[in-house]
């Protein structure tokens, strides 16, 4: 996308005109050069309607505006914000953990990982004595977009654990951003 700022927006107008009363002055009606070709003075009229595009251009923001045929592949105000975000969000979600299990309670407060899943149950199952329901996660990259994953190995409640259903969780990213506080066993 090519940006032109306000401020530039006069100067462009000033040339404008004066390259709109030169070709005026010069210019016969379908003039043709000696070589067959457009003479300069219409080779600039034909040029004009593009340079008034360029200087009634639709405006954005105070400070910039787009050429016309860009506009139609470039992305403004909430769309922008949102490409950008599901980009960040996408970079993040692609970021290895660098651990295979991922032990987190039930209300994605708390998160911890390490790469033994004996320590991930055994924790699991501590933490949960207390009544709280914990589950241990596997951290898997997925096949389908190459983000990080979890996957329910196991849940622990009263200090007892059970085989989970190995089903997709969350992605990791979201896990550890609500958790904020990420530790390892």
């Amino acid at each position: 996308m090519r940006i032109i700022e306000e401020k530039n927006i006069k100067a462009l107008s000033q040339v404008l005109e004066f390259i709109e009363a030169y070709a005026e002055y010069h210019i016969c009606d379908g003039e043709i050069s000696e070589d067959g070709l457009p003479t300069d003075a219409k080779m600039l009229m034909d040029s004009i309607p593009f340079l008034k595009d360029i200087v009634s251009a639709k405006r954005y923001s105070d400070s910039e505006i787009v050429f016309k045929k860009d506009m139609e592949n470039a992305l403004f105000g909430k769309d922008l914000e949102n490409a950008l975000y599901t980009a960040e969000k996408h970079g993040r979600e692609s970021v290895s953990p660098n651990y295979l299990w991922c032990v987190c309670d039930c209300d994605i407060s708390e998160c911890y990982l390490t790469d033994d899943i004996g320590k991930a149950m055994e924790f699991s199952a501590r933490k949960s004595a207390g009544g709280n329901l914990w589950y241990v996660l596997k951290i898997a990259k997925s096949n389908c977009d190459g983000t990080y994953r979890t996957y329910f190995e196991g849940r622990c409640e009263n200090g007892h654990y059970s085989d989970g259903s190995k089903e997709m969780f969350l992605h990791f990213d979201y896990i550890a951003q609500r958790a904020g506080n990420v530790r390892k066993i």
